[in-house]
């Protein structure tokens, strides 16, 4: 039976109808990314003290090669933790080390609130192998996740610790105890892709950076009535930077809430340096060299001076006294 015209079209239209009414196609779905764990995604909470340190770089300065070994004596007699995972002799062949102090000034137990984040360790090193000085084990096998994870449950006295070790690709250690540690484990295990926690330059040996609320509440001179108070209000952190040749400038730069805050303590700041100018106190003539200036930003102020030829001197017979009575029996 043949069909007419009309009865072509009301067929077509019926067909066109049921197609518009079908789910249009859908795109291809994509997968999301896939981050990978870096140590920078460890520092999701701001430490109160960061300390970066080159350690090669700074053991081949003849000027500065006492210095590394002063900070990790510091750090080993401050925190049993540290001493008992060894995270501060891992730093010894290391191309960069990145330690957050999460409590500063306090007891005991906050001292063991840390991060580090060891890079450049040496590749034939296993962390799993690694020993006490009396044979046992340092690291033994901990909860599986993204990233191996050791841990350290007792430190050699037998004496219950809390620390992990996280092995990451590209020669990467990260030691971290305490609450710390429950941190890091999580940020490693979604890793957001987060920036150096502060930048430092290619030719600096070290920068220190201090949280500024925290240092001002334990300082007095920055509190009123002093007429240093203005240095440490609205202050959100400080930096100090360690440059490659012992003649450049050391350089402190403190950063505020506001450009008036800053203003206000450049001026401070300017008048105390006149003062020492004038006076030329003992062991503090060298800070009459130093520059004060502002950065276009206007939010902060930057000190500059050459570090003294005479601190290299004691901190060298420092480190060496320390190291002699500790393998004093």
């Amino acid at each position: 039976m043949s069909r007419t015209p009309g009865a072509l079209a009301a067929s077509a239209a019926v067909v066109i109808s049921l197609s518009s009414c079908a789910n249009p196609p859908r795109a291809p779905t994509r997968s999301p990314p896939v981050v990978e764990a870096r140590w920078q995604d460890v520092f999701d909470v701001a430490p109160e003290l960061l300390l970066v340190i080159r350690p090669n770089a700074l053991r081949a300065s003849g000027a500065y090669g006492p210095l590394l070994k002063r900070v990790q004596e510091l750090a080993r007699e401050r925190s049993r933790v540290v001493a008992a995972t060894c995270a501060m002799d891992a730093i010894e062949d290391a191309d960069e080390v990145v330690f957050g102090l999460y409590s500063i000034g306090g007891d005991g137990a906050d001292a063991d609130d840390f991060i580090a984040a060891v890079l450049g360790v040496r590749a034939d090193i296993d962390p799993a192998t690694l020993v006490d000085s009396d044979g046992h084990p340092l690291w033994t096998a901990g909860p599986s996740g993204p990233v191996r994870e050791l841990v350290r449950q007792r430190d050699q006295q037998g004496l219950p610790i809390d620390a992990s070790l996280f092995e990451l690709p590209g020669r990467t250690w990260v030691i971290a105890a305490g609450p710390a540690r429950a941190r890091a484990r999580e940020a490693l295990a979604r890793p957001r892709g987060r920036p150096d926690p502060v930048p430092i330059a290619a030719d600096a040996l070290a920068v220190l950076r201090l949280d500024g609320p925290s240092l001002s509440s334990r300082v007095p001179a920055l509190h009123a009535p002093s007429p240093l108070a203005p240095l440490g209000r609205g202050l959100q952190w400080v930096s100090l930077e360690l440059a490659t040749d012992t003649h450049s400038p050391v350089q402190a730069l403190l950063a505020y809430s506001t450009a008036g805050a800053a203003a206000a303590a450049e001026s401070v700041a300017r008048d105390a340096l006149d003062a020492v100018r004038r006076r030329k106190p003992e062991g503090f003539a060298w800070i009459g060299d130093a520059t004060i200036g502002r950065p276009s930003a206007g939010a902060a102020v930057v000190l500059s001076a050459p570090l003294p030829s005479t601190w290299l001197v004691p901190l060298s017979q420092a480190s060496g006294s320390n190291a002699s009575s500790a393998s004093a029996p």
